[in-house]
């Protein structure tokens, strides 16, 4: 299933979700994805920064989180634009939230970078998914 290396940014600021995700993204991908993860969205947005700096370790995807504490997802989202602009690339983004709100739905639809948007709890299918989604397209 797995036809380009795949690595994951996962932003969460439960601790049990990101600990199940990053277990049902190497369960799917058969131990051959590279999935690190933050409980903490200003931690990963310094990441990221610095890899985009020195072009090397960035990763393919982002599985973001909503609503977390001090940078939410919003927030992060908001940040990462100029830089994936600069860069003329960037990561394709999936929300998982717990969020249900039909707000929430449509204001994904401000960032070009935003490709799927899923409800929590995420599931192997939902996983299945996202990584087809990734593969369905070259991104730049």
């Amino acid at each position: 299933m797995i036809s380009k290396k795949l690595h994951f940014f996962l932003i969460d600021d439960d601790e049990m979700f990101l600990y199940i995700t990053k277990d049902l993204i190497e369960e799917v991908t058969d131990g051959s994805a590279k999935v690190e993860y933050f409980s903490d969205a200003e931690e990963a947005f310094n990441q990221i920064q610095q890899r985009f700096a020195k072009e090397e370790n960035v990763p393919t995807s982002i599985l973001l989180d909503l609503n977390m504490p001090y940078m939410d997802g919003w927030d992060f989202l908001s940040e990462m634009a100029p830089i994936f602009a600069e860069h003329n690339r960037s990561p394709k983004v999936y929300i998982l939230t717990s969020s249900t709100l039909e707000i929430d739905r449509e204001m994904v639809n401000h960032f070009s970078s935003v490709y799927g948007f899923y409800v929590k709890p995420v599931g192997q299918e939902d996983i299945k998914s996202i990584i087809r989604s990734i593969q369905s397209e070259k991104h730049s």
